[in-house]
């Protein structure tokens, strides 16, 4: 979660309104209390999809597919999304909002287990269970312990397989895979600093030679 208000501040004015669709899965998504990305996270999404072109993105969690619709929005014409979702309720809402949005030959939502899928990725983005995206504590108890990352479930994954996370973790990363060379978060991390030194050098006007 972003919370220097200022980069807060700048990530609004980036915000474009979303479409009819995006607009009715949000309206809904509220009403039945569904956690969705919050409204400077899509912003921030959108820079980074715009500046990275990533030509693949494997989202663990479709929800009700708000997120993957949303970056279809944003990528180029011949990149493409896969996502993982195992709550078979989730799965008919967003199979549901992908034909509605006219996303069904760019996103591709794959039913069952990350982990029994894990042997096949690339990259594995890790966050923390969101206690204040829920609109209930009962569903957040319910998950908050259940998307954890140890050895053992690291050790189905590719040699050569990259974990990312934001940090700060709660517990959705042992500690015993810090050592692990695939973990990346701490590098990530400190890339992430030069990027919001490069937003905020942008927001004061200032420009910085070689």
């Amino acid at each position: 979660m972003i919370v220097d208000e200022r980069i807060v501040t700048y990530m609004h004015s980036l915000e474009k309104p979303n479409n009819s669709v995006l607009e009715e899965i949000e309206q809904q998504a509220h009403i039945d209390g569904v956690p969705i990305i919050r409204k400077e996270m899509e912003s921030f999404l959108r820079v980074m999809l715009t500046i990275t072109k990533p030509k693949r993105i494997l989202e663990l969690g479709t929800a009700v597919g708000y997120s993957a619709i949303l970056m279809s929005e944003a990528i180029e014409k011949d990149a493409s999304i896969i996502t993982i979702e195992n709550y078979e309720k989730r799965i008919v809402q967003a199979r549901d909002n992908f034909k509605k949005a006219d996303k069904e030959d760019v996103i591709t939502m794959l039913e069952g287990d990350a982990m029994e899928i894990m042997p096949g990725l690339d990259i594995l983005y890790m966050t923390r269970v969101q206690k204040e995206r829920f609109f209930n504590e009962e569903d957040y108890v319910r998950l908050k312990d259940f998307y954890v990352l140890d050895k053992a479930k690291l050790s189905l994954a590719p040699s050569d397989m990259l974990v990312l996370h934001p940090l700060p973790r709660v517990n959705e990363i042992s500690v015993d895979v810090d050592d692990d060379p695939r973990a990346v978060y701490f590098k990530q991390a400190q890339y992430g600093v030069y990027v919001r030194m490069a937003l905020i050098l942008t927001l004061l006007g200032i420009s910085v030679n070689d």
